[in-house]
């Protein structure tokens, strides 16, 4: 049965190709045989429909150029209006689906003198689909105010003419510019009357459209469960309509509800419905759109291996049709994701990339607003002045009907008022000029006040957030340390973006050098010198030769202090770092220790030990500058050695609002000592998180833990 009927909907498809090709092909060849009048010019303008209905709007724009010209021609006004229509039509779809940026200003000119001849005309049908048309583009360019007034006047035109269709969609797509220019509330009117009068006609279409519009303003009111029961409504309602791509933004919509409230399964499910849906048609900005939701539910999921394939195959299709805010959003996600797999690189690499497709974007559009400003105040500058003009001849007319009943003496005194009247008319609108000009300058200098200011706040964050997987990057590799250490954890929390706790390892020769270090402060201050730290523990250990724990720390001690040009005066910064750096023999199976203010804690047969660090920084400190002392400690199968900053232990939480303190942590890690590293970590980082709850995290965190 099923073989059956896929045969009869292969055929009818066939059937569907060769019926559209025939019609084609017949109107060329009667087109071929016509003589150049009026009926000829018909035929080019539906051929144009024709290859519009076929997405071949190279060939809409070739056609309409000959319907244009043979128009003219034989002084066929309304097939100039088609031509011109079907010219601005075909030029804002190809630049569209053939995916360049897209530039509507040429279909914009032709649609406007194709609106200006049938306004000539005075039909209205063909005004409400033009002033549609022209809605369109306004509202993919962005100039939602011009969208709405030209949509609303479409709907007008359809109402006059009974094109349900056309005045169904326009007061939909008002709604729809609401609801994207955040004003939620203005929409609502709209959804349910267009539902209210497609109820009442029993159009089925329409009907899905508001509801899908009404749940769309629910998902943004964050009333989730009446969102989600309205979407259903309307994709149940949706199986009876030819349009599947409805179907497809509905099951899209349903998978954004279930992500926002983290139902990833159901999510994924209609994420890759939608995809189904998509896939079968020709828009691949929709298609690209679908693969990044399925991506970034796997992302959520931890299954970064299937996140990266689908941000991969999103970013390809952008990539390949031109959309660079696309384009940009998959390279954000895949450094997201690369970062949470460890490979810091491809994480940097792809956030530089975004960062400049964002510059180019934000370029791209500064200048698109100032040539699309500096248009209109042209296009303000010809009206007033045609207005001014329009008035005079108006007062003039009417005073001139007057005057005619009056004798020649009264009639000169009449036209002296009315130039009088002319002059305070055309002096009233100068003033009013020049204080709307004030206006609009005032208004636009505080918009570029709050774009610049935005703008420098983004480029803060830009740049915070490259400082931080360059920091990443110098950290060790997790799989550096996993081949060293197979059973161990690195717990790394930074406070801010950038941290100022940093952990650091070399191996060489027999020896392998490992330090957990806590900088002065956190953020970007703190992320500097946890980067200086790391540079200058290089140098010592790789060039200089330093192999004692305490010569190194010494010279570390000395390198920060000329690096920051510290003399120990009063009221000088006081930046440097405590810190615990062990070598550890692999031969001879013993640890050798440094520290600064910061312990080292070993269990050995169930007991912890603290190793005595000394009472000073690694940098500038009041008192005496004393060298690092280092000891010696015999390890045994099976010990557990853990380094870490004081974020830990510092972390105000708990039921009281105190902080955690050594003790506790003591206590914790006895208490779970005899499990794998890694389910280790995952305690601590869960304990942290329960003590923390709503309080703000007040430190870097860092802890290393290694059994033996």
């Amino acid at each position: 049965m099923m073989r059956h009927y896929l045969f009869l909907l292969g055929f009818l498809f066939c059937l569907n190709s060769f019926a559209v090709n025939y019609r084609t092909d017949s109107l060329l060849r009667v087109l071929a045989m016509q003589p150049d009048d009026s009926n000829k010019v018909k035929t080019l303008n539906f051929l144009c429909q024709t290859f519009s209905d076929q997405r071949d709007y190279k060939k809409t724009i070739t056609y309409a150029f000959q319907a244009i010209s043979l128009a003219r021609t034989v002084n066929y006004k309304r097939g100039l209006g088609e031509g011109y229509w079907n010219l601005g039509y075909g030029q804002s779809y190809d630049t569209y689906f053939n995916d360049k940026i897209v530039d509507y200003s040429e279909g914009l000119k032709n649609y406007f003198i194709a609106e200006k001849i049938f306004a000539e005309l005075g039909n209205k049908k063909f005004l409400a689909k033009i002033c549609y048309s022209i809605a369109d583009n306004y509202e993919y360019e962005s100039n939602f105010n011009k969208a709405i007034e030209y949509f609303i006047k479409s709907s007008g035109y359809a109402e006059e003419s009974k094109m349900d269709s056309i005045f169904f969609e326009s007061k939909l797509r008002v709604a729809g510019i609401f609801i994207s220019i955040n004003d939620p509330e203005k929409a609502l009117p709209y959804f349910k009357s267009t539902l209210d009068l497609a109820i009442s006609n029993r159009d089925t279409l329409h009907i899905v459209s508001s509801l899908k519009g009404m749940a769309r303003l629910q998902y943004i009111n964050k009333e989730y469960d009446n969102a989600l029961q309205t979407n259903y409504n309307a994709l149940k309602l949706s199986r009876n309509l030819k349009d599947s791509l409805k179907r497809g933004e509905i099951h899209r919509a349903i998978g954004s509800i279930f992500y926002e409230r983290g139902k990833y399964e159901e999510a994924l499910h209609h994420f890759l419905s939608a995809y189904a849906i998509y896939s079968k048609s020709k828009d691949r900005r929709i298609i690209s759109d679908a693969l990044s939701c399925i991506a970034d539910v796997y992302f959520q999921k931890k299954k970064y291996s299937e996140a990266l394939s689908y941000y991969k195959r999103s970013f390809d299709m952008s990539t390949a049709i031109g959309l660079p805010e696309s384009i940009a959003t998959a390279e954000q996600s895949m450094s997201a994701t690369y970062e949470q797999t460890g490979d810091y690189k491809l994480a940097l690499e792809y956030y530089k990339r975004a960062v400049i497709i964002n510059d180019s974007i934000l370029d791209f559009k500064k200048t698109k607003e100032i040539t699309r400003n500096e248009m209109q105040y042209q296009f303000d500058k010809k009206e007033a002045v045609k207005k001014a003009a329009q008035d005079i001849r108006d007062a003039v007319s009417s005073e001139n009907l007057k005057h005619q009943k009056f004798i020649r003496n009264i009639f000169i005194a009449g036209f002296l008022l009315m130039l009088i009247f002319a002059f305070f008319i055309l002096q009233g609108y100068q003033q009013k000029k020049k204080a709307n000009k004030i206006i609009s300058k005032q208004k636009r200098e505080v918009e570029l006040q709050k774009e610049i200011t935005e703008e420098k706040n983004n480029e803060i964050i830009a740049s915070i957030t490259y400082a931080k997987l360059i920091q990443l990057a110098i950290l060790p590799a997790s799989s550096d340390i996993e081949s060293i250490f197979p059973d161990s954890f690195v717990l790394f929390k930074p406070k801010a973006i950038v941290s100022g706790d940093f952990y650091w390892m070399q191996e060489k020769n027999d020896f392998i050098y490992y330090a957990v270090a806590d900088c002065t402060g956190h953020g970007v201050p703190g992320g500097f010198m946890s980067m200086l730290g790391s540079s200058l523990l290089n140098e010592i250990v790789l060039e200089r030769n330093a192999t004692e724990p305490a010569e190194i720390l010494n010279m570390l001690r000395d390198k920060i202090i000329n690096a920051l040009k510290q003399k120990g005066a009063i009221g000088e910064n006081q930046d440097g770092m405590d810190i615990v750096l062990f070598r550890m023999d692999k031969l001879h199976q013993t640890l050798t220790y440094s520290a600064a203010n910061n312990p080292l804690w070993i269990i050995q047969e169930d007991k912890l030990m603290e190793y005595a660090y000394d009472k000073q920084p690694v940098g500038i400190s009041i008192g005496e500058r004393k060298s690092f002392n280092q000891k010696s400690i015999a390890l045994r199968k099976g010990d557990c050695i853990y380094a870490f900053s004081d974020g830990f232990a510092d972390q105000f939480g708990g039921s009281e609002g105190k902080k955690f303190k050594s003790k506790l942590f003591r206590n914790l890690l006895q208490s779970i000592h005899q499990l794998s590293m890694k389910e280790q970590k995952a305690i601590i980082n869960k304990t942290f998180e329960d003590w923390k709850g709503i309080f703000e995290q007040i430190d870097d965190v860092c802890i290393i833990g290694i059994r033996i």
